[in-house]
């Protein structure tokens, strides 16, 4: 565990900014963790950099064919959702993910029915999953979905992340505040950033095999997709 404090002063200390035993004024202290809020945030568009696949369940209601983000999970607003699938009587039931044209082809949404199909509408600050048919009875409801990296930070935070994300994060941190601080970028500077990105990247990439429907279904080297968003 680290704080945001410490990430901001190993950061400056990393692009050369400040030495090991300076201390930091609270308006470079400001600046640089906005940077980095930023910076995190920005990862969270990016699939390979986020490592937080959030397993969660709900209880659907009868009728009810929209659920709010904050229904499903307790982390957040989730970057994507992998997979929906939902389970009635110890029965698990696919839900296709659709997209809004699918959605608004649908003529009469109000069926109830097995919840076949989930149209994720990413409305900010609540992305919402919409349903049809909507649940004929209290189904439970599992949502695989990829929430942020981790929460806004401030100076006194807490910060837990899972190994190696750490030093990307103060790597890729100082090569990003150099410039503002009038600090040349090193060609070592942008090698060590690159490559702790590089290793968190590989550790994430998960492959899924590709079905082509043909003979007995055993995959070629090729036969793989990675499932970005």
């Amino acid at each position: 565990m680290t704080t945001g404090a410490v990430l901001v002063q190993d950061a400056m200390i990393q692009a050369g900014i400040v030495a090991a035993t300076e201390t930091i004024n609270a308006n470079d202290q400001a600046l640089v963790l906005r940077r980095l809020n930023r910076m995190i945030s920005s990862w969270d568009n990016e699939p390979l950099m986020l490592f937080a696949l959030s397993g969660q369940s709900f209880t659907m209601v009868a009728g009810q064919a929209d659920y709010p983000s904050s229904t499903y999970l307790t982390d957040g607003r989730p970057v994507s959702v992998d997979s929906i699938t939902v389970r009635l009587s110890n029965i698990d039931y696919p839900v296709d993910i659709i997209d809004n044209q699918t959605w608004n082809a649908i003529p009469y949404k109000p069926t109830t029915g097995i919840p076949s199909q989930c149209f994720i509408d990413t409305d900010y600050p609540t992305t919402t999953l919409r349903f049809y048919p909507a649940p004929y009875g209290a189904f439970t409801c599992f949502v695989q979905a990829r929430t942020p990296l981790t929460a806004s930070i401030a100076a006194a935070t807490d910060v837990v992340m899972p190994q190696g994300y750490e030093k990307a994060v103060i790597d890729n941190l100082a090569v990003d505040i150099a410039p503002s601080f009038g600090v040349e970028i090193t060609p070592g500077m942008v090698q060590s950033a690159k490559e702790s990105r590089a290793v968190l990247k590989r550790n994430n990439y998960n492959p899924l095999q590709m079905d082509t429907g043909l003979g007995d279904n055993k995959p070629s080297p090729d036969a793989f997709i990675y499932r970005g968003f």
